[in-house]
């Protein structure tokens, strides 16, 4: 297993099979790229790759951990990641991405640069809210799913409570009923 801070496979003199390769990737990764928000994490990364004469077919698996800072304490954690994504070269002449997993490369090319392949993979892999493990509880999440924030729909009854006015802005309050009637009318 390659331990380094890039992810590169040469690919010159390469006939066409299957080849697997396998990496390790630390903090020195993370440091690749300016203003991550991940800035520790070991990962062990496997590519498959099927080179063809026009094309090569590459299966992406990344397994390990990142540090990750908590969004509600601001306390650090480990979250375990495990994913594997496609990607597809095709050969051509020139560069360019045609998608998301299809990116066209010379014919030319001597190496294939994975670093920010991986790079995005990992971090489109994070979740939005980044909890830490101590507040992943069922209840917690539950109770939150039961606060109805807005509906449109207008068939239910929705009992009024009595609002609190400050005295201060009760003629306001009364103000805007007798415009909303005015309107209705």
């Amino acid at each position: 297993m390659k331990r380094t801070p890039h992810v590169k496979v040469e690919i010159a003199g390469l006939k066409p099979a299957h080849y697997d390769f396998s990496f390790e990737i630390d903090d020195k990764f993370f440091g690749l790229f300016p203003g991550s928000f991940i800035e520790h994490g070991h990962l062990k990364v496997n590519i498959q790759l099927d080179f063809g004469n026009s094309l090569v077919r590459c299966l992406v698996d990344v397994a390990g951990k990142v540090e990750l800072t908590c969004d509600r304490s601001l306390d650090t954690f480990w979250e375990d990641l495990s994913f594997s994504e496609p990607i597809i070269f095709k050969f051509g002449e020139e560069a360019k991405e045609l998608s998301d997993e299809i990116e066209i490369i010379s014919w030319k090319e001597t190496h294939l640069d994975f670093s920010q392949f991986i790079y995005d993979f990992i971090a489109l892999s994070i979740p939005i809210k980044k909890l830490h493990p101590k507040f992943r509880t069922s209840e917690e999440d539950s109770s939150i799913d039961d606060i109805l924030l807005y509906s449109s729909s207008t068939d239910e009854v929705i009992e009024e409570k009595p609002i609190e006015v400050d005295s201060r802005w009760e003629k306001l309050l009364n103000l805007n009923l007798i415009n909303n009637t005015k309107l209705n009318s």
